[in-house]
């Protein structure tokens, strides 16, 4: 995070547009919100969590004390969250397994629907545990996004930009959520499957930005009505490339 803010600060004084992608959640199904905050909104979550998460430098958290505390205050009569270490039997109300239920409010975001292999938001340990990156990682980027430096610079698509009806080309960040394993990986001898995707997404988005067709993975997945886009753009978020990778 130390280098992200530097890097963001040093690129906003050489007055460039930045898209800054990250690999986990931004937002939870419609209703989430509305029921761990008191409000429907994306900024509230976010506040939220950067609130009750704690990150050490050593990368210690409380990720799963906050989903058992949900669990156990929010969703007492139906748990979403699962997944846990099995050293951490005094987690009661987090089950280690998906023995939970999804009824008003849905496992899965509209945008993951696009991709087969997308996790929920509410698995939170094993492979593919994108809900406790996502805690953490909604936390870090709201921390990001309230320092003084970059607070008047930097943007969340989709929520502040439409999707991409509301882009500004004026010098600033845009962080949006992707998705990986949606784009073409070809790992290089000696990469780990990681910094692969980094480069190989890197380079596709970099490829379409040059051939000026960048935009339409920012747009709105196809066939969405306007009130399923309303949700993603107040509470949901969404994935570049929905529908369209």
């Amino acid at each position: 995070m130390a280098w992200l803010t530097t890097r963001f600060e040093d690129l906003i004084a050489r007055g460039h547009r930045v898209l800054a992608g990250f690999d986990f959640s931004f937002g939870y199904p419609a209703g989430a919100a509305q029921a761990i905050t008191g409000e429907r909104t994306w900024q509230s979550l976010w506040a939220y969590f950067a609130r009750v998460l704690t990150d050490g430098e050593d990368n210690a958290n409380n990720r799963f004390d906050v989903a058992n505390a949900l669990n156990a205050d929010v969703f007492s009569a139906e748990p979403k969250f699962w997944g846990r270490p099995p050293s951490r039997t005094d987690l009661a109300a987090l089950p280690a397994k998906k023995e939970v239920s999804y009824g008003a409010i849905v496992e899965h975001r509209m945008a993951e629907r696009y991709f087969a292999r997308a996790q929920p938001v509410w698995k939170m340990f094993t492979t593919g545990s994108v809900g406790g990156q996502s805690m953490t990682g909604i936390a870090r980027l709201e921390a990001l996004r309230q320092r003084a430096t970059l607070k008047d610079h930097v943007r969340v698509w989709p929520f502040e930009t439409e999707f991409d009806r509301a882009l500004r080309c004026v010098p600033g960040i845009t962080i949006a959520e992707l998705y990986p394993s949606a784009f073409t990986i070809e790992p290089r001898r000696g990469e780990v499957l990681d910094q692969a995707q980094v480069r190989c997404v890197v380079e596709q988005l970099a490829m379409r930005d040059s051939e000026d067709m960048l935009q339409p993975l920012l747009a709105p997945p196809p066939g969405t009505t306007p009130e399923q886009e309303a949700l993603m753009i107040a509470e949901e978020g969404s994935i570049i490339g929905a529908g369209r990778l």
